[in-house]
């Protein structure tokens, strides 16, 4: 893999789904499909605290927010972003040129 990659941010709210999956599960389905180098599904918290553990579990895990980040070589990333075309509607994704740090692996 080379130092320069290509990282996808999709940043969903509220639970949206894609054809009865929650489009997280979808993103990092279709990238596993590409053979993406890496997928991850990162969720936030909603504050004040107090207020999260009061409501119910399907509320919280419906209410966070998720970003799905997806890193691998540009050309790999911008298929999946055709890919995605009709499932990223209504969502906010951002595209970026990173560098791949040594890791002395």
């Amino acid at each position: 893999m080379s130092d320069q990659l290509c990282r996808l941010s999709v940043h969903l709210t509220g639970g949206p789904m894609w054809r009865h999956t929650p489009k997280a599960f979808e993103i990092v389905r279709r990238a596993r499909k590409l053979g993406m180098a890496g997928a991850s599904v990162f969720e936030g918290a909603d504050l004040p605290l107090e207020e999260r553990v009061l409501t119910s579990m399907l509320r919280v895990v419906r209410r966070h927010p998720l970003t799905v980040v997806v890193v691998d070589r540009e050309e790999k990333v911008r298929q999946l972003v055709r890919d995605l075309s009709r499932t990223l509607d209504d969502t906010v994704a951002t595209l970026e040129l990173v560098e791949r740090i040594p890791t002395g692996h």
